[in-house]
Parts: C-alpha cells; sequence; structure tokens
C-alpha cells in the first residue's frame, strides 16, 4: 500500500503549479494525493491508479482500489492533463477512486483534462466505479472528460460512479461526462450512476451527460439520473 502524499503551499498561503511534472502514487492498491493551497493549483498529470496491466504482466492481473486525489485551493484550480484514480486490470478490477476539488473561486478543466474514477477490466468482472466531486465559489468551467463508468469485457460489470458539481455562479460543461456500466456479451450489467450539477447562476450543458446500463442480457441495471 502507497503511503498518502500531502503537498501544501508554504504557510498555506501561496499557489502550487506541478504542470511540468508527472506526480503517481500507486502499487498493488494506490495511494492517496492531495494538495493544499492558499492561492491557485494547477496541475497536469496525477496519477493513482494501481496500474496493473500498464506493467506488462504476460499473466492475468487484478487490479485492487483506486486511489484518492484530492485538490483544495483558497482561489482557483486549473486541471490541464490527466488526473486519474481509476482501477484498471487485465483480469479484473476493484473498486475506482475519488476525485475531489475545492476552490474557493473558478475551476477550470483544459481542453485535454480528463478526471477518471472508472473501474475498467480487459477480462473479467469490474467494480464500481467511484466519485467525482466539484465544489467551486464563483464557477466552473469544463473542456474535459469526467469519466465514472464501470466497463468490463468477459464479466459482469459493477455499478457506475456520482459526478457531482456545485458552483456558486455558473457551469458550463463543453464536455461528456459519463457515469455508465458496461459489460460485454451475456454478462449482466450493473447500475448507472448519477450526475448532478447544482449552481447559483447559469447552466450550460454542450456535451453528453451519460448515465446507462449496457449489456447483451435482456437484463441489466439501472440507469441513472
Amino acid at each position: 500500500f502507497s503511503s498518502p502524499v500531502l503537498l501544501q503551499s508554504p504557510d498555506g498561503v501561496g499557489s502550487i503549479d506541478t504542470t511540468a511534472s508527472l506526480w503517481e502514487s500507486g502499487s498493488d492498491m494506490a495511494g492517496a494525493i492531495r494538495m493544499v493551497a492558499g492561492a491557485d493549483i494547477s496541475v497536469d498529470d496525477i496519477s493513482v491508479n494501481p496500474f496493473v496491466f500498464a506493467d506488462g504482466a504476460d499473466f492475468p492481473v487484478r487490479a485492487l482500489v483506486g486511489g484518492d486525489i484530492i485538490l483544495e485551493a483558497g482561489r482557483n484550480i486549473n486541471v490541464l492533463g490527466l488526473l486519474d484514480a481509476a482501477s484498471e486490470g487485465s483480469a479484473g478490477s476493484d473498486q475506482g477512486g475519488n476525485i475531489v476539488l475545492d476552490a474557493a473561486r473558478t475551476i477550470g478543466l483544459g481542453d485535454d483534462a480528463i478526471l477518471n474514477v472508472s473501474s475498467f477490466s480487459d477480462s473479467g468482472a469490474s467494480g464500481d466505479a467511484g466519485t467525482l466531486s466539484l465544489t467551486a465559489g464563483r464557477n466552473t468551467i469544463s473542456n474535459g472528460l469526467m469519466l465514472a463508468g464501470s466497463d468490463a469485457f468477459g464479466g459482469a460489470s459493477g455499478d457506475g460512479g456520482s459526478i457531482e458539481l456545485t458552483a456558486v455562479n455558473r457551469i458550463d460543461l463543453f464536455e461528456d461526462l459519463s457515469t455508465e456500466s458496461t459489460a460485454e456479451g451475456e454478462h449482466r450489467a450493473g447500475n448507472g450512476g448519477d450526475i448532478r450539477v447544482d449552481a447559483g447562476g447559469a447552466i450550460t450543458i454542450e456535451g453528453v451527460l451519460d448515465t446507462s446500463a449496457n449489456s447483451g442480457r435482456e437484463v441489466s441495471g439501472n440507469g441513472g439520473t
């Protein structure tokens, strides 16, 4: 098990910028990465994914639980790349981790941003997906993907996770959000997860919100809301 990693700005008042580096905290069971800044947080790629079949294993391996990514900023959070808290395995996967973004001002996701708390199995059953939670004191503007699905190829899929977006002013979503559950062939799919979007002002949604349950069987789980 990997130990949690805490990165805090000096005296809790400065900014954190890790856009030039990849942060990882993962092993059999991924750990957690938490960043706390009194001002801005800007990040590119962060991974707490157990990376089971990314290691080039030549035998089936089941992934364990994904880790957690927590970013807390006194001003803005800017995400430019992949925040990966998924659980992915070549022979089964466990529950996806969680991603929590909490900014006193604005949360911005760039064109290449992906927030991933999915559970994915290349062969065998997948677990439940995790939770994405974004809370902004002003606005949330997303040009990136948010993925909280459970997908299995060769087994039953777990339930989709949840995506919860809250902003005092407005929320703009220009890319897709997914909490689906999909099982290939005759295997049973779990339930699709829920997507909640709550803003004090305007809400703009241009991407697809997918909360479906998909399976080749006549009976699969329920779609989410």
